[in-house]
């Protein structure tokens, strides 16, 4: 049985709650007779319960009998590395839902990792709806996020040089496998995806020793044919 914002419990029903752990019995509404229950507990708050038991809100006796074994989850900013693949599950969930496929450069990821998220991972679910049926139908790829979509993100203006303008990151062997993987191993749209020319592409291809034609199962791989844009 999982209790989210188990905080949020009235007092008038944790005695009942507390009662219920303990006997592992429960009366239904309307009977007279209780019945036994197994069960296992998994409680869940974003409050210092501890500071809630001091101020009287919260049950003392409820509270240490829950606190068997506590674990902590960092909140997302503090886990940067859990936040793309977070949103690529949404998009993948969202894009299935409302038939629509969408892709991501590497400027939104950059811009996804420097944001806090103070919604955590109801913020990513949120964002990742939103950039799937709010963005143009016509673009597969999203090179810039639309101003608003995230609170605290600064965007490009009139008055600043566009975003292709500023330094890019090196381009890595495991980031063009990646994009290979997300565009269907279509050139053309890992270009674009990764914000290079075809050309380069291909330059780090070669340079990567990628061979042509091959897609990548993890550390292992695997060549079939393909049509000629892909590779």
């Amino acid at each position: 049985l999982f209790l989210d914002e188990i905080n949020s419990l009235p007092l008038s029903f944790q005695g009942k709650l507390l009662r219920t752990i303990e006997e592992k019995r429960v009366q239904r509404i309307g009977s007279v007779q209780s019945r036994y229950v197994d069960f296992r507990l998994i409680s869940a708050t974003n409050q210092n319960l501890d500071e809630l038991v001091q101020q009287k809100l919260f049950r003392a006796d409820l509270y240490y009998r829950l606190n068997v074994i506590p674990l902590t989850i960092p909140p997302i900013r503090n886990r940067k590395q859990d936040i793309i693949p977070l949103f690529l599950h949404f998009m993948n969930k969202f894009s299935e839902k409302y038939g629509i496929v969408k892709y991501v450069s590497e400027n939104v990821f950059s811009t996804m990792t420097e944001y806090d998220w103070p919604g955590n991972v109801r913020e990513i679910r949120n964002f990742a709806e939103r950039l799937v049926i709010m963005t143009s139908q016509d673009s597969v790829i999203i090179q810039e996020l639309p101003a608003g979509m995230l609170s605290n993100c600064n965007f490009s203006t009139p008055n600043m040089p566009p975003a292709q303008s500023k330094p890019r990151k090196e381009i890595t062997k495991q980031s063009i496998l990646t994009a290979l993987e997300l565009c269907s191993y279509h050139r053309a749209k890992t270009a674009e995806y990764l914000g290079i020319s075809r050309r380069q592409l291909q330059y780090k291809i070669r340079e990567y020793h990628i061979p042509s034609r091959c897609r990548y199962d993890n550390d292992s791989e695997a060549c079939s044919e393909t049509d000629s844009d892909k590779v």
